[in-house]
């Protein structure tokens, strides 16, 4: 396990991959597992190519004015508003 997040069933989560694209479900969608289910794939969920993987999640209620804050390694950092990700489709918005 990489990252765990704690969300309610009426949020909104959002997977950053390392291609640059953002896919975005809500947290009612996704398949509800026992502790000793094996899960399910994300490219299952999500349309990912072969080489991407996801890098980041976050969670929200609603796409409103707030701010995203994204870094790179190099340094780049850029500041979004969450309302600019609201028609992302199945395969992802870049």
């Amino acid at each position: 396990i990489k990252i765990i997040k704690i969300v309610s069933t009426h949020d909104i989560v959002m997977f950053f991959s390392n291609k640059g694209k953002a896919f975005a479900m809500k947290v009612h969608e996704l398949p509800v597992g026992t502790k000793e289910a094996r899960g399910k794939s994300l490219k299952a969920l999500i349309n990912l190519s072969d080489n991407e993987r996801i890098t980041s999640i976050c969670a929200f209620k609603e796409f409103n004015k707030e701010a995203i804050v994204m870094t790179t390694k190099s340094g780049t950092i850029k500041k979004t508003l969450l309302s600019d990700f609201s028609n992302v489709k199945k395969n992802g918005i870049i």
